[in-house]
């Protein structure tokens, strides 16, 4: 089917491209839109069946892609335009619709052979998997992404990222990104003037597509692509570091591994911290988790050591023993031993939060803790806990956030402290 329009070299690139799952990151005007419009109806005419434009909301489906969809598609091949619901059928009875996923409920039950979200950072938690994802299975259709960066959303950056380094998608997936300039619809002194105009974060953003951290960010030290890593798993021959925050809901522990190593330029001792596994649960309880640690990595022979906060020899979330009681008298037989190990006091916020900065890339720009890319609580911690705006105090608002790391940041804070004190051994 003759489609009338030209692309440029990078759109090209993308239109031409054959993985199932595509993930465009690219500035404003670049052409997303128009060039994953333009390859979803040569889909159409390919195969037939219904392909899906989907957009945060039925407004910006309409306002964004339907006059492009209606001028790009070649008049002799269009058998219907269905203006009130934003369909397309094409002489092989082929259909694109458009689509809001403020209503995604409504979509339940669809069969789809390909689909294109569109503006991803803003759609709704969980939409794709529940809804989009599933409507794809019986014709093994395809999926693409697209978008510019949002620093207040960051979930097109996890999608971007896991894409990239993830091995179960390796084979099906395909990223992209590309500047403003790159596009080569914008010229260049368009693109200057906005540089002079907007502040740097937010140009870099809008117009380099760069990854730009929230405002805030606490463990600002923390690189996805530096941090993350499948090299940081489980070891049978070492000992298995356990690091709680107690709790209830969510109730989180992750699990750790300490490397010593001489460090080849100082000839100095060295450790790496890597974090393999995390247990997440609902609702929960100490004694709960104990069996659920159990269950995982109860035939550990190495031994266990387990960190906390300093509060919690006191008190507990479920009995009238210290949590930490509860976790030594179901550990105590654990072949290896159980170590339990927590101050007398807490550290200070800051102390805790500069020991794990320190390790996710110290002062000599070396990193010393690794995360397994499996780990999705804590890396979401370390992207997105931020400070309350204007103040030096962690935002508590979002109830889902801060727990795995403050976990994390016990066992980190004991074993590597940026200032050193006295600690109970």
């Amino acid at each position: 089917m003759p489609i009338e329009i030209e692309l440029k070299e990078r759109q090209f690139e993308v239109f031409t491209d054959e993985h199932r799952f595509i993930v465009l990151v690219a500035g404003r005007r670049w052409a997303k839109t128009t060039t994953l419009i333009t390859k979803l109806i040569t889909k159409a005419f390919e195969k037939r069946g219904l392909y899906g434009y989907f957009a945060p909301t039925y407004k910006q489906a309409k306002l964004i892609a339907w006059d492009i969809l209606k001028g790009i598609s070649p008049r002799e091949y269009v058998l219907k335009i269905n203006e009130s619901e934003l369909c397309i059928t094409y002489k092989n009875l082929s259909k694109i619709r458009l689509f809001g996923l403020d209503k995604a409920e409504n979509l339940l039950g669809i069969k789809l052979h390909g689909a294109f979200i569109d503006e991803y950072d803003q759609v709704k938690t969980n939409v794709y998997e529940a809804v989009i994802r599933p409507a794809l299975s019986d014709s093994l259709g395809f999926c693409w992404f697209s978008g510019s960066p949002d620093c207040r959303k960051k979930r097109l950056k996890e999608l971007f990222e896991d894409a990239k380094i993830n091995p179960k998608k390796r084979a099906e997936w395909k990223t992209f990104h590309f500047r403003s300039v790159d596009g080569g619809y914008i010229p260049a002194d368009e693109i200057e003037n906005a540089r002079a105009t907007m502040d740097p974060r937010t140009f870099r953003e809008q117009y380099e597509a760069t990854f730009e951290d929230a405002m805030g960010r606490v463990y600002y030290a923390f690189n996805f692509d530096e941090n993350v890593t499948e090299r940081a798993k489980y070891n049978p021959h070492l000992t298995l570091r356990v690091f709680w925050d107690f709790n209830v809901d969510p109730f989180c522990v992750g699990f750790g591994h300490t490397y010593e190593t001489i460090d080849p330029e100082t000839r100095t001792k060295r450790f790496e911290l890597h974090v393999f596994d995390e247990l997440v649960i609902r609702n929960s309880n100490t004694l709960e988790m104990c069996r659920a640690i159990a269950d995982r990595y109860g035939k550990h022979v190495r031994g266990m050591v387990h960190y906390g906060d300093a509060t919690s020899k006191a008190r507990n979330t479920a009995s009238s023993l210290s949590d930490y009681q509860i976790i030594y008298d179901f550990f105590r037989n654990q072949p290896g031993g159980c170590g339990m190990r927590f101050k007398d006091a807490n550290p200070s916020v800051k102390d805790r939060i500069n020991a794990v900065n320190s390790m996710l890339q110290a002062a000599d720009m070396k990193r010393r803790l690794f995360i397994n890319p499996s780990c999705k609580k804590i890396i979401k911690d370390l992207m997105d806990v931020s400070y309350k705006e204007g103040t030096v105090e962690i935002d508590k608002s979002n109830l889902e956030l801060t727990h795995a790391s403050d976990g994390l940041g016990y066992w980190i804070d004991y074993d590597h402290p940026v200032i050193r004190t006295y600690i109970r051994t």
